[in-house]
């Protein structure tokens, strides 16, 4: 019989027995300009909203902005463990929509949103 070992886990290994899983934590938002799910005003120059997350593994992260899920600037942005992202706002375009960030270690991740209100102002 055959068998391979992979980080001292053999392929064969018991049911009852198992293997070890390395856990992975999710990334940790750090800051943001504007709280999850609260309404993002936007004038008629735009607004830059920023969120800050590291990886409590320090895995290197990465961030995809959306706007009503469709993927926009910084879409697959990769960063160290321990950065900030932003996204840059503007027209009457975006009136009514959704913009979302989802952050992600390539394991696990995290996701905020913020509703859009074009003001004019």
């Amino acid at each position: 019989m055959l068998s391979f070992a992979l980080l001292g886990c053999s392929l064969l290994a018991s049911p009852l027995v198992g293997c070890a899983q390395q856990s992975n934590d999710p990334p940790v938002l750090q800051t943001s300009t504007l709280a999850d799910g609260a309404t993002l005003e936007i004038p008629t120059l735009g607004v830059s909203i920023a969120v800050t997350a590291d990886d409590p593994n320090g895995d290197d992260l990465q961030f995809r902005w959306a706007v009503d899920g469709v993927g926009v600037q910084g879409e697959d942005v990769r960063h160290t463990s321990s950065t900030t992202s932003s996204y840059n706002a503007y027209g009457e375009n975006l009136d009514g929509a959704t913009l979302s960030c989802t952050i992600t270690d390539f394991i696990d991740e995290i996701a905020i949103s913020w509703p859009m209100v074009y003001t004019g102002a």
